[in-house]
């Protein structure tokens, strides 16, 4: 699992990065200003200082987003609508400094295999899909094929229909 530390802080940035590699993830990386659009990463610690959240926006990218976790300063902790914001703004998870690493690495290891089982999910989900309609389409065809006067008819009107939603501009 490769873990991205995102801090204007290199203290911060360093405590973090050692307090996960602690935790089992030993591809716990600092990144710089310039990585913080890399898309790369399984997930991502954004350390932020202030009340502004744009920065979440920058890893966003990508077909699969890393899991973003916010980590709020001391100082900004208690901002009225501040964690709602990170939320708003793509964090999956937000959490303040204070944080035991171990909840991290708990909390982090539950988002990874989370994302990871709706992943299958969503691929089974295509896959049942795509089963129904060629098993429909099969029985479209035996029954076309009993009987003269229906034969191709399922495919006549699939044609007129995609037409006549073409023509519609739908």
């Amino acid at each position: 699992v490769r873990v991205g530390v995102f801090s204007p802080s290199a203290e911060v940035a360093l405590r973090w990065q050692e307090a996960l590699r602690a935790n089992g993830f030993v591809q716990a990386v600092l990144l710089g200003p310039d990585e913080a659009g890399v898309t790369d990463w399984d997930a991502v610690v954004i350390h932020l200082t202030g009340e502004d959240v744009r920065i979440l926006d920058r890893f966003t990218a990508g077909s699969s987003p890393p899991v973003r976790f916010a980590l709020l300063d001391e100082e900004v902790s208690g901002v009225s609508g501040l964690v709602e914001r990170c939320f708003a703004s793509g964090a999956d998870d937000v959490f303040s400094q204070t944080l035991n690493p171990s909840v991290l690495s708990e909390r982090l290891t539950r988002h990874l295999r989370d994302r990871a089982a709706l992943a299958e999910l969503a691929a089974l989900h295509e896959s049942a899909h795509h089963l129904f309609l060629n098993i429909v389409k099969v029985m479209v065809k035996v029954l076309e094929t009993k009987d003269e006067y229906t034969k191709f008819h399922s495919d006549n009107v699939a044609r007129y229909s995609r037409m006549i939603a073409v023509r519609a501009g739908l």
